[in-house]
């Protein structure tokens, strides 16, 4: 029977046991004349009738009779089926599959995620870290953590925190090369690069401009690319996230901090829909903007 009937099955089975269509319909908040028009229409779908009405009493047919001890078997799992529902979104468990940029995930969300597991101790968390685009819905991804610049989407997204850019080099490779003043200068110095990213975008006193870069070095690894700046190789753009500790310590300088950075860039907690979202990635997401909150942790040292 079409899920749209179960409402049906429910008004017939109280029906029933009122031996009363005033009375089921005023336990149920239906009318009489409600009451009346729906179980004629499930008389009709069914094709058989169901109950002997009089001006006093309703009650079942044989087949009324057959039909109810069926219905009340179906409406008693669709009421457990509801409370185990209810139970499930005051009770975080199952499993939990979140995708998240490989280094991003190992520097800053990897290190939260015990105390996740200790908080809820009924969910079983599948933590994958690449740095592939994963289709959230066709690989069955409950959360995924993305570093980007968001377009319109049909998933949901919760803003953690923006992706700052920087400028980065080595004290070594500033005291040999000196430093740009502007952007264009980047022509004029090495510049270690990460695949797909030679067009460094900036926004500063004279606005927006993008500036082509190139140098001895190329990577397909952001990892590589904050490793040949610490060595000297070049100058590099890194999210903050991966070279604030570098900043503080000195093993970097910053580099062209009257601008800004590929404007727009943010991470986000991204996830299918927000209707019928299960408690577990419900919960998950709450822990990540509680511990983004007010400032990511890569700002509190």
């Amino acid at each position: 029977m079409p899920v749209e009937h179960i409402s049906d099955l429910v008004l017939f089975t109280r029906v029933v046991e009122r031996g009363s269509l005033s009375d089921a319909g005023r336990e149920l908040g239906f009318s009489p004349a409600s009451v009346s028009k729906r179980l004629a229409r499930l008389e009709e779908t069914l094709g058989v009738r169901l109950l002997n009405r009089t001006t006093r009493r309703v009650s079942p047919t044989d087949e009324g009779h057959a039909f109810y001890e069926r219905a009340v078997r179906i409406v008693t799992d669709v009421q457990e089926a509801e409370a185990a529902a209810t139970q499930s979104s005051a009770d975080p468990h199952g499993l939990l599959k979140v995708t998240m940029p490989a280094g991003f995930g190992r520097l800053h969300i990897s290190p939260l995620l015990p105390e996740f597991l200790k908080r809820h101790p009924r969910v079983q968390l599948d933590a994958m870290l690449t740095d592939s685009l994963s289709d959230i819905v066709g690989e069955g991804i409950d959360v995924a953590l993305r570093i980007a610049e968001l377009k319109d989407s049909t998933l949901v997204a919760r803003k953690l925190a923006d992706n700052k850019r920087e400028i980065v080099a080595a004290p070594e490779y500033v005291e040999k090369h000196g430093v740009p003043e502007t952007p264009r200068d980047l022509a004029d110095f090495d510049c270690i690069v990460l695949h797909g990213q030679d067009h460094w975008r900036f926004e500063g006193p004279q606005g927006q401009e993008i500036v082509k870069v190139a140098g001895r070095f190329t990577t397909n690894n952001g990892d590589v690319v904050r490793d040949a700046a610490l060595s000297g190789l070049g100058i590099a753009m890194k999210s903050s996230w991966d070279v604030d500790r570098d900043l503080r310590s000195g093993a970097l300088v910053r580099l062209l901090p009257d601008y800004r950075v590929n404007p727009g860039v943010a991470i986000y907690a991204v996830y299918p829909s927000a209707r019928h979202l299960s408690a577990r990635t419900r919960a998950f997401v709450d822990f990540i903007v509680e511990k983004f909150t007010p400032r990511p942790p890569w700002e509190r040292g």
